[in-house]
């Protein structure tokens, strides 16, 4: 029997954007990477592009939070 599989979704460091002075990088990568793009007479091949734009920039200037197990409630007990 298969289980069905959960899908891990990334979680980006937004707080990165009110901590630091990174809010205009991601901006201006975001639309560099735009305007390198063709554009697209069909409305799905366009919104693709601009997601994966989008989460590409996230990826390389924002980055993901990474959260570990509370040790407390992670023992024999709970």
């Amino acid at each position: 029997m298969t289980r069905n599989r959960i899908e891990i979704r990334k979680r980006w460091n937004v707080d990165k954007l009110d901590v630091t002075d990174i809010e205009p990088y991601y901006q201006e990568e975001t639309k560099w990477k735009l305007q390198r793009k063709p554009l697209s007479n069909e409305t799905e091949e366009e919104w693709t592009c601009i997601k994966e734009t989008l989460i590409t920039s996230a990826q390389d200037i924002i980055g993901e939070t990474h959260h570990e197990r509370n040790e407390e409630c992670s023992d024999q007990e709970c």
